[in-house]
């Protein structure tokens, strides 16, 4: 379930390219969840400091995640954040 964006909306209203990162938040910050373009894990940081590895994700799917970064040992591609 997404929660609601800081418009009050739970649709994306602005999204980004995901470069993985173990150093680097991501650019707009607390994502509301991240699109799939390519099938892999995704290892992710939550706002509260947590990580989680989401495995075999498939392509083409939005992984309903609050996250502030997405670690360099995620294998998927093709990944948007979504805001």
């Amino acid at each position: 379930m997404l929660r609601p964006n800081h418009k009050g909306d739970t649709l994306a209203g602005d999204w980004q390219e995901i470069a993985p990162s173990d150093d680097d938040e991501l650019p707009l910050g607390l994502c509301n969840g991240i699109y799939v373009g390519g099938s892999g894990d995704i290892v992710a940081l939550s706002d509260t400091g947590n990580t989680a590895t989401f495995i075999a994700v498939p392509a083409g799917s939005v992984l309903p995640v609050r996250a502030v970064k997405i670690l360099t040992a995620t294998t998927a591609t093709d990944l948007i954040a979504l805001y």
